[in-house]
């Protein structure tokens, strides 16, 4: 049987399709119209520092353009060696880091964690901690200048008041 989420995103789809030009286009785009690709990201996922700077290898030769390496499982400084090592090899402009600490950041500590990988020019976090902590998340996306991203933060957020919270 759906899900509630499931049978929501139907009937806003739905919705969508009803008010469009194209009932099949439902949001125009350089994308949906064929004339621009959308870039997928390399995914690193957590493992020993040697496993992850294997996969980036690995992600840089198969010529991706964009890392996303899973943070929080291993040591911090042994992370920022692994970001530092591509900064190396690649500036902001020829490779896109963002990085997923899928929540592993504790509340004390998820700002200056944060703060130190800026220096990096990461595009965004995404989930530095976990989930339902909003006056927490909603501090850290005040007081840092590295975009957060909201992943399980949105997981049973149903309400047009809930969707707009004071994040920013």
């Amino acid at each position: 049987f759906p899900s509630h989420d499931t049978v929501q995103f139907g009937v806003e789809m739905a919705f969508l399709s009803l008010q469009s030009e194209n009932p099949f286009v439902l949001l125009p785009s350089k994308f949906t119209s064929g004339a621009a690709s959308i870039a997928i990201n390399g995914l690193v996922w957590m493992g020993v520092e040697a496993f992850m700077k294997r996969q980036i290898e690995e992600k840089i030769e198969q010529g991706f353009r964009c890392i996303k390496m899973k943070i929080g499982a291993i040591d911090f400084e042994k992370e920022k060696a692994l970001l530092r090592f591509i900064r190396q090899n690649f500036d902001a402009q020829t490779m896109e880091i963002r990085v997923d600490a899928n929540g592993a950041f504790y509340e004390n500590e998820a700002l200056d964690k944060i703060n130190q990988i800026t220096g990096f020019q990461i595009h965004s976090i995404e989930q530095p901690i976990q989930k339902n902590k909003t006056d927490t998340m909603s501090v850290l996306c005040k007081n840092t200048q590295l975009p957060i991203a909201l992943d399980e933060e949105l997981i049973g957020v149903f309400s047009l008041a809930d969707t707009y919270r004071d994040w920013e």
